[in-house]
């Protein structure tokens, strides 16, 4: 997948919604219509972005250590990171290795990842957010 015409005949065939914001740009959403996803395709890489939420003003401790252990334990593809003040989930694609299976795959688990965690770090943001002065 090295050009913005083979991501973008990728996209189509794997079939869930998407639009383009500009050219080698798209916002790719989960088939629950919940998710979006930003597809940045940029020389040898596509980038894969999610925004997840923002980040408590204070308490972040519990929070980072949680983002930090999902890192380490839990994800297949991908690894939360801080954006600004956003908690994003990112994943970089080489294009040269990237077939239409592996890029599925990656949507697929990344869109899963978002599912199944985003209870759990809202959880532990409201606990943070409790504690606001």
């Amino acid at each position: 997948m090295k050009s913005v015409e083979d991501i973008e005949t990728a996209l189509m065939e794997i079939g869930l919604p998407y639009h383009e914001v500009e050219p080698g740009q798209w916002i790719l959403t989960d088939q629950a219509e919940v998710t979006q996803a930003l597809v940045t395709h940029s020389g040898p890489v596509i980038d894969i972005r999610i925004q997840i939420t923002r980040l408590p003003s204070n308490n972040r401790e519990p929070l980072m250590r949680l983002l930090l252990e999902l890192n380490a334990s839990e994800l297949l593809y991908g690894a939360y990171g801080i954006d600004g003040e956003q908690i994003v989930l990112v994943e970089v694609l080489s294009t040269e290795h990237t077939s239409l299976a592996v890029l599925s795959e990656a949507f697929d688990a990344l869109f899963m990842t978002v599912a199944t965690q985003r209870g759990m770090i809202e959880r532990t943001l409201n606990k943070a957010r409790g504690q606001e002065a």
